[in-house]
């Protein structure tokens, strides 16, 4: 890395670090409660309490390419983003030489006067949409892997001819929601696909279109693309090598399961794309003769979840299990799970969202870790290729933004990263997690000075009761509180002249009394007693029932919000690469089926919200695969079993006079 490079980051990080700062103080710090780990750490109150294990400095590794291999990458990497901006004229065909793709199979929308526009964009805008996500696809599939990218290649090139052959027999199909790339891919004719539209739903008129239809400098630029294509894929077929991978090999070999640094030896490595997931577990398997390899994609994800959790979850209730000891997964898994046991990971590509980079090390930088210390490696974007797109600056840029208003304790991606350490939050105010800790220490310390009295009230049997005299300062008499528990719920309800649910902290409140207090005979509130506890366990009745029926599937509804929630999903899909596609065809199926409304409530949420304020198409997937991921699990014996109504246990009681 140059020393005017060096300069040039250190100048942008401050920058931004002066910005966020003046925005921390003026806005975050009067509306804004935040602890970074080492606040917590630096607090007494939690000395001893929790452990987080240290997240290091990122590791970053480079791979050299041979002169051979950089020059094709330099020369594609023009080829993909050098777009040219003027039209392709009939009488000079020649126009395109040199220049880049059009990307023309995505443009047939802004070719075809006859397309009817419904969204109210122009056909120009959203054929540049369309077109600048492929290419940044393109771009994304480039950096992440050679397989990855030859893959893309040749499926760009298939798509370009498939529409140039659309051309030839005079029917021209533009329907985003078939995905008419990937059926004629699948060997089905063209006549064939539009009986499938028909049959769907569609008007012939609507999305089948002749040749004459596009402007006369579609069909030639169509084929500058499928010969730019070709010429692409003929030369990225001949290369062999792959310097990524082979610097990845010996990463594995010399230091990743390093015992010093591995203790478990366990070992997360993520990539944004599912094919280079799927190529490593492939060569890995291959170079190194590991059968301990697990590929996760979302296409399995549910179906290995619990083989996930028995090898890599250090919270794990059952056996520990090592049948596998590397994990190789694209960022499906970058939420919503714990990786622990692992203190090793590897950024096999940078992600373009920088807060996913932050998910992915937050599945194993966390509380319950087995090890001392977080290793993060990152294989950054390569220099010819980040000086095109800047990746590198823009997710430098976001990352510091992050640290700078809010604070952080260690660095993510960079070392040009500069982290603060402040408090968001005011000490001497306790909120829920404070108070939780407080009773916690109180159990601890009763188990430590007096094991009698705690072996005595551990062993209380159900349904023990008292009745106690009125809490003054709690304004509670005539009243009672019941601790309520089944396999499906536990609740705490005060019953007085109403009755209400109480949070754990507030029955807490309510249970605590002196050591010296002593219980009094319920005489008279016998009868009160009594009733007020058989009205909890109506209400815990009633509270059940409807949490059921919340949660309770509607097979085979087909109201207008599904339908809404459907057509939107159908508006999203062409913009999403092969992982996205199949996340936005699980929610479908479940809006589809009505399975659950809450679903199709926030799908339309989304809609209303893209229209107004339209989001990135990134975005747009980090919040369908958070849906995918609350609502796709699929639902097991035990999950019915565990909904199934039940009749609440009464463990404690306490009536006030």
């Amino acid at each position: 890395m140059s020393q005017r490079r060096v300069l040039s980051a250190d100048y942008l990080t401050s920058h931004i670090d002066d910005i966020n700062q003046q925005m921390r103080h003026i806005v975050l710090e009067k509306v804004m409660v935040r602890r970074t780990r080492s606040n917590i750490q630096h607090e007494p109150r939690y000395a001893g309490e929790i452990h987080f294990p240290q997240l290091l400095d990122p590791t970053d590794r480079t791979y050299q390419m041979s002169p051979e291999v950089l020059m094709l990458f330099v020369d594609t990497y023009k080829k993909l983003v050098d777009t040219p901006t003027a039209n392709l004229k009939e009488d000079n065909p020649d126009m395109f030489d040199g220049s880049g793709l059009r990307y023309a199979r995505y443009r047939a929308i802004e070719y075809c006067p006859s397309y009817k526009i419904t969204s109210g964009k122009t056909a120009k805008h959203m054929a540049d949409s369309l077109a600048g996500i492929y290419q940044t696809h393109m771009v994304k599939r480039l950096e992440s892997s050679f397989d990855a990218f030859r893959k893309s290649l040749h499926t760009l090139l298939d798509a370009t001819n498939g529409m140039i052959k659309m051309f030839k027999e005079d029917k021209v199909i533009i329907a985003p929601e078939l995905n008419v790339k990937k059926l004629q891919a699948d060997g089905m004719e063209l006549d064939e696909i539009i009986e499938l539209a028909i049959g769907k739903g569609f008007e012939q008129n609507e999305i089948v279109f002749r040749a004459a239809d596009f402007k006369p400098d579609f069909l030639p630029m169509l084929e500058y693309d499928a010969e730019v294509l070709d010429k692409l894929c003929k030369r990225w077929d001949k290369v062999k090598s792959d310097p990524k991978l082979d610097l990845f090999v010996r990463m594995l070999e010399d230091e990743l399961f390093d015992k010093s640094k591995n203790l478990e030896g366990k070992l997360v490595v993520f990539s944004e794309s599912v094919d280079t997931v799927n190529y490593l577990e492939k060569e890995l398997k291959e170079r190194l003769h590991r059968n301990d390899i697990l590929a996760v994609c979302a296409k399995n994800r549910n179906r290995l979840r619990e083989t996930i959790q028995a090898n890599f979850d250090a919270k794990y209730k059952k056996e520990w299990r090592n049948d596998y000891n590397i994990i190789i997964t694209s960022d499906v898994l970058a939420e919503g799970v714990n990786l622990h046991r692992a203190n090793v990971i590897v950024n096999y590509d940078s992600p373009w969202n920088a807060t996913r980079l932050m998910q992915r090390i937050g599945r194993v930088n966390r509380i319950g870790s087995t090890a001392d210390a977080i290793y993060n490696y990152m294989f950054y974007p390569s220099d010819p290729g980040d000086a095109i797109i800047s990746l590198k600056k823009n997710s430098l840029i976001k990352l510091q933004s992050f640290h700078s208003a809010l604070g952080e304790d260690t660095r993510i991606y960079s070392h040009e990263e500069m982290v603060h350490e402040f408090k968001l939050f005011n000490a001497d105010v306790r909120d829920e997690t404070d108070r939780n800790f407080e009773l916690i220490r109180d159990v601890r310390h009763l188990h430590d000075t007096n094991p009698t009295l705690y072996r005595k009230i551990k062993q209380l049997p159900p349904k023990s009761r008292c009745c106690r005299i009125e809490n003054s300062k709690l304004k509670i008499e005539n009243s009672t509180v019941t601790y309520l528990s089944s396999d499906f719920k536990k609740a705490f309800y005060l019953v007085g002249e109403s009755i209400r649910e109480l949070s754990f902290l507030e029955a807490a409140d309510i249970f605590y009394a002196e050591p010296d207090e002593k219980a009094v005979p319920f005489g008279d509130s016998e009868s009160l007693h009594y009733e007020q506890v058989q009205t909890s366990l109506k209400q815990y009745t009633l509270d059940q029932q409807r949490e059921h029926q919340d949660d309770k599937p509607k097979i085979g509804s087909k109201d207008n919000d599904a339908k809404k929630a459907a057509a939107f999903l159908r508006e999203v899909r062409p913009l999403l690469d092969d992982e996205g596609r199949h996340t936005v065809d699980q929610l479908k199926h479940l809006v589809e089926r009505g399975t659950y409304n809450q679903l199709a409530d926030a799908l339309i949420r989304m809609s209303k919200k893209q229209k107004k304020e339209p989001a990135p198409i990134i975005k747009i997937l980090e919040q369908l695969e958070d849906l995918d991921s609350r609502y796709g699990q699929p639902q097991t014996e035990t999950t019915t079993k565990q909904v199934a109504l039940t009749t609440a246990d009464i463990i404690l009681s306490e009536t006030f006079k």
